[in-house]
C-alpha cells in the first residue's frame, strides 16, 4: 500500500493514503485516478473501493470512499507531500494516520487475514 506523510495543518506530520476531492460532475472513480495522476504522476487500474462512510472535517461531515488501485510499474513522482512510503499491510499499526485514514486501517485490519 501507498502511504504519504501530510505536510501541511492540521494533519502535518502524519500518514494518509493519497486522496484528493471530487470535482463537480466527476465520478469517485475519475477523482481517484485524477488526484493520483495529478498528486504523484501515477495512473492506475482501480481493483476495488471500501464501502463509503461518513465523517467530520472541518467541522462539516464529509462522505469518505478509498480505493484499492493497481500502480504496478507505477513511479511515484512526489512533489506535494513530505514523504511517500510503500508498506504492507501488516505495519499499518506503525504509522501514525489522520483520523479519516486511521478509519480506513481500521477496517483493513478488521478483515480476516489481516
Amino acid at each position: 500500500m501507498l502511504i504519504a506523510k501530510i505536510p501541511t495543518a492540521p494533519y502535518e506530520g502524519r500518514w494518509t493514503f493519497p486522496n484528493g476531492p471530487i470535482e463537480d460532475d466527476e465520478t469517485p472513480e475519475a477523482a481517484v485516478r485524477r488526484a493520483l495522476r495529478s498528486l504523484l504522476g501515477m495512473h492506475v487500474r482501480i481493483v476495488c473501493s471500501q464501502p463509503p462512510f461518513d465523517y467530520p472535517w472541518d467541522e462539516v461531515v464529509c462522505r469518505w470512499r478509498f480505493f484499492f488501485c493497481d500502480g504496478t510499474g507505477c513511479k511515484v513522482h512526489n512533489d506535494y507531500f513530505s514523504q511517500t512510503r510503500w508498506v504492507s499491510r501488516a505495519t499499518l499499526r506503525e504509522y501514525d494516520f489522520d483520523p479519516v485514514s486511521q478509519q480506513v486501517v481500521d477496517w483493513l485490519l478488521e478483515e480476516p487475514g489481516a
